[in-house]
């Protein structure tokens, strides 16, 4: 090191100690000046995450990218990772796959290309979001088609339920509806409940109890069933049958406990 240069740092550096000698609050300055500085770079950034989260992933993505492409003052040491997941939608699975390598990389230490890729990348997954939350509308033969099906399913369900209550004897009709594991596909929607409440004498109230003796939902399906609780159900179809069944708890505990 040459004197000159020798000379010059050491001026210097009796310069700085003059200065904080004269002025014992300029290290306090400087470190109160960075503090507020760093508190403004972390202010940009939450406002940039609850600004993404609250837009569609197509506007977080552009904006992410355009971040990406030539980082302002504030973003320049947020990592990949951070920044990506700050567009809704895009969770830490999504911000992996993305990054790849550069997930723990800071922005000012991508290359220009790592810039272009990652920012490309948000933009197509964004769009994907998009498409896929839009709604398929069907088309003119499948919406025919879905018509002529439910149509069909509701005509059968209510030919069952008149078959029942107009059999000679309902109950005995009901039970081999609930009991059959080979019953019309379109009746396995059925609900226990409306099979139960078609039978004269038993309706809504009688209904109620023996759903309540069984612990059993009241939208619960014919298909819901298992073979052991349909059987149960079917023994005790023809005890609700009976024109006074509160008179009768202990028939019914009786039914209930030899399907059981």
């Amino acid at each position: 090191m040459s004197t000159s240069t020798t000379t010059t740092t050491a001026t210097a550096a009796t310069a700085g100690q003059m200065t904080d000698r004269r002025d014992p609050f300029a290290v306090r300055r400087q470190q109160a000046a960075a503090l507020a500085k760093g508190n403004g770079y972390r202010s940009q950034r939450a406002e940039l995450r609850r600004d993404s989260k609250r837009r569609t992933p197509r506007v977080g993505a552009e904006r992410v990218s355009a971040i990406l492409l030539a980082p302002p003052d504030g973003m320049a040491t947020i990592t990949v990772d951070r920044l990506i997941r700050s567009i809704h939608g895009f969770g830490p699975v999504k911000a992996a796959q993305i990054a790849g390598r550069s997930k723990s990389k800071r922005l000012c230490d991508l290359r220009d290309s790592e810039r272009a890729r990652i920012a490309d990348e948000c933009t197509r997954r964004a769009a994907d979001m998009v498409m896929r939350a839009l709604p398929t509308k069907p088309n003119a033969s499948q919406a025919s088609h879905a018509l002529q099906t439910a149509t069909r399913v509701r005509l059968a369900r209510v030919e069952a339920r008149r078959e029942i209550t107009g059999d000679r004897d309902p109950a005995a009709r009901a039970a081999a509806l609930i009991a059959d594991p080979h019953r019309d596909p379109d009746l396995n929607g059925m609900t226990v409940q409306s099979v139960l409440e078609a039978i004269p004498r038993v309706g809504e109230t009688r209904t109620r109890k023996i759903l309540g003796m069984l612990a059993m939902n009241a939208a619960t399906t014919l298909a819901g069933l298992s073979p052991s609780r349909a059987k149960q159900l079917a023994t005790i179809v023809t005890v609700a049958a009976e024109p006074r069944l509160d008179a009768h708890p202990p028939a019914v505990a009786t039914a209930i406990a030899l399907a059981a």
